[in-house]
């Protein structure tokens, strides 16, 4: 079965692929739909610190979450996360139960430019669902194939 996804042009004029997805912690003190693009480059699934304030996570609701704070590393950047073990994430009718990173702080790709850093699915997430990727960018085509 096919996924569909989106093949679009981020704000610096960058091709990617996106998709909305829907979030919910285990004891529902998170849950919201974010927009996230697809990145295989990135190992891990992120939520972004402004993805995170749009859905109204506050930092109260995170810290009443069991999970491990710590630094990770993305496009150079030090971003301060905290770890959530039992996530499940809803893509087109397909739940999944895995660790998602959650953003801590406001993040700015590159601060002049104050692009900030979007919520990600990483390569964590099509180890876990064992979907391929299939992505065309000249033909603006994307999509996950299902097993």
């Amino acid at each position: 079965m096919k996924i569909p996804l989106k093949v679009e042009e981020d704000i610096a004029g960058a091709t990617r692929i996106t998709t909305h997805l829907f979030l919910r912690s285990e004891d529902k003190r998170i849950v919201g739909i974010i927009k996230a693009i697809i990145d295989t480059g990135c190992p891990e699934t992120i939520i972004s610190s402004e993805d995170r304030k749009r859905i109204r996570v506050s930092s109260i609701a995170i810290d009443s979450l069991e999970g491990k704070e710590g630094d990770i590393i993305l496009a150079g950047e030090k971003i301060d996360t905290k770890k959530i073990e039992k996530m499940f994430i809803n893509i087109r009718g397909y739940e999944i139960e895995m660790p998602i990173y959650i953003s801590l702080k406001t993040t700015a790709f590159l601060e002049k430019e104050e692009y900030p850093i979007p919520s990600i699915i990483g390569m964590d997430f099509l180890l876990k669902t064992g979907f391929t990727l299939v992505f065309n960018p000249r033909k603006k085509l994307a999509y996950f194939e299902t097993n």
